[in-house]
């Protein structure tokens, strides 16, 4: 009954649609020298974008990463982690600047890094306050463009992405008696700064045979989201995770954790 029961709280984590970046494994400490592995899958329904002032509109959606992550503690408090992996650059819904005429742009896969530092101490039984700070980087290139309903030819460009983020947060333990379990469910607000632009400018051919390029550097709109997630440990060594963020962002993260 218990392998069961683990069998199915993987699957669903798993198959859960899946994006900034997460604080996880923030909220478990690993201690002084210890160090772990996970596998996350990262996935932004949309992000707020600050509307630049040469478009009618720029939205940003459907960013899918998927990384791994090894961590190691510092001290018993601390961990510091590093991340590699790939990320897509999401749908792109705007404008043509020249003449507001709806344009979309799908992005291939392309390098993901980041690294971080996190850490959480022990207020009372159970109850702990802690910190994730973390910078995430991608770059991509764009797959395809339609213009105004239309299949655009000859596209080129690519486009980098990046985010810095503050996350402080509480967490409390409870245990699962029936299956040996714990879960550290946790809410935290989040600060962030996150940026795309073009580093090449992308250029295409519309259904008219005109050669178009255009650019852009913008910001996310909001600076300010909230985090709520929650990892499961089913043994002193594995450990299942799930995270959503909202508000600058709206965004889920399921993962699997082992520490050593």
């Amino acid at each position: 009954m218990k392998r069961i029961a683990i069998i199915i709280v993987a699957i669903v984590l798993i198959a859960s649609p899946l994006y900034a970046a997460s604080i996880t494994d923030a909220v478990r400490p690993l201690g002084h020298l210890k160090y772990s592995v996970a596998v996350e899958d990262n996935y932004i329904f949309d992000r707020d974008i600050k509307k630049p002032a040469d478009r009618t509109k720029f939205d940003l959606e459907k960013t899918n990463q998927v990384y791994g992550k090894l961590s190691l503690g510092l001290t018993p408090y601390l961990n510091v982690y590093g991340k590699l992996g790939v990320s897509n650059g999401g749908d792109i819904k705007t404008t043509e600047p020249a003449t507001s005429k709806e344009v979309k742009i799908e992005t291939d896969y392309g390098f993901l890094g980041g690294f971080g530092v996190s850490g959480a101490k022990e207020l009372s039984e159970g109850w702990k306050v802690g910190l994730d700070a973390q910078f995430n980087w991608w770059r991509v290139d764009v797959d395809k463009i339609t213009h105004n309903g239309t299949k655009a030819t000859n596209v080129s460009g690519k486009i980098e992405d990046f985010e810095i983020q503050g996350t402080p947060f509480v967490t409390k333990k409870f245990d699962i008696p029936i299956y040996s379990w714990t879960a550290n469910p946790y809410l935290g607000v989040k600060f962030s700064y996150f940026r795309t632009e073009t580093d090449k400018h992308i250029k295409y051919r519309n259904e008219t045979s005109t050669n178009i390029e255009s650019g852009w550097t913008l910001k996310g709109d909001n600076y300010v989201g909230i985090v709520v997630g929650s990892d499961l440990q089913i043994n002193p060594n594995i450990a299942l995770q799930v995270e959503g963020r909202f508000i600058d962002e709206t965004a889920i993260t399921a993962g699997a954790v082992y520490r050593f």
